[in-house]
């Protein structure tokens, strides 16, 4: 019986846009699914905070309430055996820059990212964010969709592209360790 060596493959790295809202859940199970079906594999999900106050003291002190924010969320719905492989990363900036500067910085195999449920419609829908990454990855983009509307819905509508705003700075903690340091890439906000 021929067994591959599976020590010098490239792991299979996924990235993950979380919202603390309802599409997070259904984001991390399409992650979960993707995967724990390569024999190894990185997951890097990342949470955007798109806006902050302008002067450094009020920032810092937004981002650590987010962070916070963001690891309790993650202490509730990551399971463990992905926070054994998983970074939580708090960005700031555009959500879409955000990411894809994240995936440049793991090489990530994979975007994945949610859709909202248009409530008067009851339609899949993507937002802008999702519509830039698609136009802008180096990488496959996967919208992960709500197992209740995976069956009636066809597609998802695209949203409107407004122009892009800056990525500068990443907060990342480990999910196993559940430490907290300064990201790669990006200018933190204090040294």
């Amino acid at each position: 019986m021929n067994q591959r060596d599976t020590s010098s493959e490239t792991p299979f790295v996924l990235v993950g846009g979380i919202l603390i809202d309802e599409t997070g859940p259904v984001v991390l199970r399409r992650i979960e699914r993707a995967a724990f079906n390569h024999p190894s594999f990185a997951v890097h999900l990342c949470h955007v905070l798109a806006a902050t106050p302008s002067d450094e003291t009020g920032a810092e002190k937004a981002i650590e309430k987010q962070l916070e924010q963001v690891k309790n969320w993650a202490r509730a719905y990551v399971s463990e055996a992905l926070a054994a492989h998983a970074t939580m990363h708090v960005a700031v900036g555009a959500v879409d820059d955000a990411l894809l500067r994240l995936a440049d910085d793991v090489e990530a195999s994979a975007i994945v990212v949610g859709v909202h449920l248009d409530p008067v419609s009851e339609r899949l829908t993507v937002g802008p964010n999702g519509r830039r990454l698609v136009e802008r990855a180096a990488c496959p983009v996967v919208f992960a969709t709500p197992e209740a509307t995976q069956e009636k819905t066809s597609g998802a509508t695209p949203g409107r592209v407004p122009g892009a705003g800056r990525y500068h700075y990443r907060r990342t903690f480990s999910l196993a360790a559940n430490q907290s340091t300064v990201g790669v890439g990006g200018s933190p906000l204090r040294p």
